[in-house]
């Protein structure tokens, strides 16, 4: 029977590590590896630019490089195994479960990106808690709903800015006349598309 898939959990001095084991992942490794290697030989033949790589160490003073052929020996032992840390207990989430909250975590990232790129969202300097709070809800509610429109209409939700952003509506009051104008501006198709989408998707 081949292993394809595989976990196991160690305990260790900083907490429990869990081994993941993966045939896939063998396969992208070891191309990742072979490249750095090819990249070290190249390097100390003089056949590429002085450039760090990773399978190199230093042989004198003069800046001469020679294989780090124990790195390598390393790097092909840990080929197809990644660690993952961690202090939950197997009786509240199993290995598999604390691997994919993990893979989960670009999810995080993500947010961070939207709430510094595109709702601009920056610290601000409060020095009550009352203050502090609201800001913190303000940027928070903000993110929620770019992740809900990003959902319900399946549009990033900088695109959702951008095509919203230019449509403008003034009104005018004339005080002669007591009458006020509506003036819009005019509303490409990208924008039109996107608004209908927002009216579709917000509908209920």
């Amino acid at each position: 029977m081949r292993l394809i898939e595989a976990t196991s959990k160690l305990r260790t001095e900083r907490g429990e590590l869990i081994i993941e084991f993966s045939k896939k992942r063998y396969a992208k490794d070891k191309y990742e590896m072979e490249k750095q290697i090819l990249k070290a030989k190249l390097l100390v033949e003089g056949k590429l630019a002085a450039k760090r790589t990773k399978f190199i160490k230093h042989k004198n003073k003069e800046k001469q490089y020679v294989i780090n052929e124990v790195l390598i020996e390393k790097a092909k032992l840990l080929l197809r195994m990644r660690g993952y840390y961690t202090n939950i207990d197997s009786t509240i989430l199993s290995n598999k479960d604390i691997i994919t909250r993990y893979h989960d975590l670009w999810h995080v990232e993500q947010a961070f990106r939207i709430a510094k790129s595109d709702l601009a969202s920056r610290p601000v300097f409060h020095y009550k808690n009352q203050a502090v709070r609201a800001h913190i809800l303000i940027c928070f509610t903000a993110l929620m709903f770019s992740k809900f429109l990003e959902i319900k209409t399946k549009l990033p939700i900088r695109q959702i800015i951008d095509g919203i952003w230019n449509v403008t509506d003034a009104k005018l009051f004339n005080k002669v006349t007591s009458t006020t104008i509506s003036l819009q501006s005019e509303i490409t198709s990208k924008s039109k598309n996107i608004i209908d989408l927002l009216d579709k998707s917000l509908s209920y």
